[in-house]
């Protein structure tokens, strides 16, 4: 329960953090406006994209797999976004960011969906929801605060501003993979 929480949290601090940013990242400046539509867009279609395969793989396998895919790619598609660089490169981090994010949370709502009692499942479910709220509430001011301090200068700075959400991903990852499966498959 707590390590949905948090995985969903952290997708939505990050894409909260992104908000402000992108627009201010020099390979998007230099791209011209279309340029930060475009890479809400490949994080959106790419989650759109994952979500069936990512339900039907955690029917088949349990939601712990999917959801250790998805916080060890939102670690490491927000390292790549971070190191900067041409705009493509940022298109295929928000893509790669998208696809975790798919996985993370079709993985994350089914595991509370599957541990939970049906008596506490809305419960929690509101609980789980509440953190993506947080998540994107604290993102924008978070990005504007390290703007202010940092700069936009991806290359130089960034990486250490995406530190935390990295950290937190790996966190959830090896709470993940160190706690026994407690799902049951459904029967066919």
């Amino acid at each position: 329960m707590t390590v949905a929480c948090v995985a969903l949290f952290t997708d939505m601090l990050v894409y909260g953090i992104a908000i402000p940013v992108l627009p201010l990242l020099p390979a998007t400046v230099e791209t011209g406006p279309a340029a930060t539509g475009a890479l809400f867009a490949a994080y959106a279609a790419a989650m759109i994209a994952v979500t069936p395969p990512a339900g039907r793989m955690v029917d088949r396998r349990g939601p712990r797999l999917p959801l250790l895919v998805g916080l060890v790619g939102l670690a490491g598609a927000t390292v790549l976004f971070s190191v900067g660089g041409p705009f493509w490169l940022l298109v295929v981090a928000r893509v790669l960011q998208g696809v975790a994010a798919g996985m993370a949370w079709v993985a994350g709502l089914a595991l509370i969906a599957a541990v939970v009692p049906y008596e506490s499942r809305g419960r929690f479910l509101g609980l789980a929801m509440s953190m993506v709220s947080v998540g994107l509430l604290l993102g924008p001011p978070l990005a504007g605060a390290l703007v202010e301090t940092l700069g936009t200068r991806a290359r130089s700075c960034w990486p250490r501003a995406w530190r935390w959400p990295t950290a937190s991903c790996g966190c959830c990852s090896c709470a993940a993979r160190s706690r026994p499966s407690t799902t049951t498959r459904p029967a066919r």
